[in-house]
């Protein structure tokens, strides 16, 4: 128990600097403005809208749908994209993500568990590409940008509290600058995750969010991952109980649906591990 509260707290700590270090333009209070400095050049591998006014720093997805739109591709999107991928996988999803942390925090509050059936974890891949690739390209517009929740909690409602005058933005919610039908589409979405985070594991990480489709393609690849002694396992389940996303990690070390939180680790079983050479050696000498 003490180590899964230890772990529970390093997770924590993580998720609130990695708030405050993403958010930090404190001095949108003064300004109201949207910070457009240096930093706003780089992005980070999670998901936080960059039209939020704390917001230092770009959204990878908000990124990769700009270059989409325009019709070509960014030779620096794509390959921050790819170092963060081989680098880390999803570990920005379990360790560093605002909005991960606001799901843990909801989830807490309910009393019943509903478990998410697996085939739900396929729509972020057909966001992905239908959405965030698809629509983008066809309609020149940034398509998930648009619809997406997580900009709404973050970008709309700030936006429109920030700028004054307050009533009548808020009361003309459909022709103001920050709001319109896209505002009460981002906002109907944002209450169904809300109440589904309260009876689900992680339901925006697991079913809509393209950012952790897209790096959850790495896992298998990427340099951090969770490594099972499965010689020494003894099927206790303790690994699937604690888990975020409900995975099974003895089965599925390496799936797509790890956000590499490292809650598992307690199970003396299963390890971070930094992978040095290609998967093929690795396991032809482990065979040896």
């Amino acid at each position: 128990m003490k180590n899964i509260v230890s772990r529970r707290s390093f997770q924590r700590i993580c998720q609130i600097a990695s708030l405050f270090f993403i958010n930090g333009h404190f001095n949108a209070f003064k300004t109201f403005s949207i910070y457009q400095g240096r930093l706003k050049s780089v992005f980070l591998p999670v998901l936080n809208c960059h039209s939020c006014p704390l917001a230092l720093y770009a959204c990878p997805i908000g990124a990769l749908q700009y270059f989409i739109m325009t019709g070509r591709l960014s030779s620096y999107v794509l390959g921050l994209i790819a170092l963060f991928g081989v680098t880390a996988g999803r570990l920005g999803c379990g360790l560093l993500c605002p909005f991960g942390l606001l799901q843990d925090v909801l989830f807490r509050l309910g009393s019943v568990r509903i478990p998410l059936p697996r085939g739900f974890t396929y729509i972020k891949y057909v966001i992905l590409l239908g959405v965030v690739a698809g629509a983008t390209y066809f309609l020149a517009i940034p398509a998930f940008c648009k619809i997406c929740p997580v900009a709404v909690l973050e970008a709309g409602y700030p936006n429109v509290l920030l700028n004054p005058p307050v009533w009548d933005r808020l009361f003309s919610p459909l022709t103001h600058q920050f709001t319109g039908w896209f505002f009460l589409v981002k906002t109907l979405a944002l209450v169904i995750i809300v109440f589904m985070s309260i009876r689900i594991k992680r339901p925006f990480c697991r079913i809509f969010c393209p950012l952790g489709a897209l790096f959850g393609l790495f896992n298998r690849f990427s340099v951090v991952h969770i490594a099972v002694d499965k010689n020494n396992c003894t099927s206790c389940q303790r690994c699937a109980r604690i888990c975020p996303v409900d995975l099974d990690i003895f089965k599925y070390p390496d799936s797509p649906e790890c956000i590499l939180c490292m809650k598992c680790t307690t199970c003396k079983c299963i390890s971070v591990e930094f992978r040095t050479i290609p998967m093929k050696v690795r396991r032809h000498a482990q065979t040896r």
